[in-house]
């Protein structure tokens, strides 16, 4: 059965995951090289720099995949990254009214449904959602909204 093309949506989310992993890398990397009375290896004396650090895994990656990764890396975005900073994805994440694990609930509940033949509407599964997160967040939860 042939493969259908990738849709742009799904394309963005996975350069995304990408990117995000490499800057948890990146963050990984530089707070090792320096944390005080590590040893550097290589016997090198002074640890890499935000700029050296995003060569590193840069570097890395083209050494486990074969590809460039899918955007440069920024020294600026890991400074942030290690300071504390969060993703775009994570920061959208947190935002949202679902949990992860709710959300995958809600997923696998629509895939059972249309499996058995009753794909839900949007006011079924907007029904679903508001019934997982009112048992979550009490009563004086109103709803998701009209434009959820």
């Amino acid at each position: 059965m042939g493969r259908h093309a990738e849709s742009e949506t799904l394309k963005a989310r996975r350069r995304t995951e990408i990117m995000d992993k490499l800057y948890r890398d990146a963050v990984q990397l530089y707070r090792t090289e320096h944390t005080p009375g590590t040893t550097l290896p290589n016997g090198r004396e002074k640890a890499l720099s935000l700029r050296a650090v995003c060569e590193e895994i840069t570097t890395r990656y083209w050494e486990e995949t074969g590809k460039h990764p899918p955007e440069p890396l920024n020294k600026s975005r890991l400074e942030r990254h290690v300071k504390g900073g969060v993703s775009k994805s994570q920061s959208n994440a947190d935002r949202g009214w679902l949990t992860h694990a709710e959300a995958e609930e809600i997923v696998n509940y629509c895939l059972e449904m249309a499996d058995r033949g009753f794909p839900l509407t949007h006011q079924d599964l907007q029904t679903e959602v508001n019934s997982i997160l009112r048992a979550r967040l009490g009563a004086a939860f109103l709803g998701v909204g009209k434009r959820w």
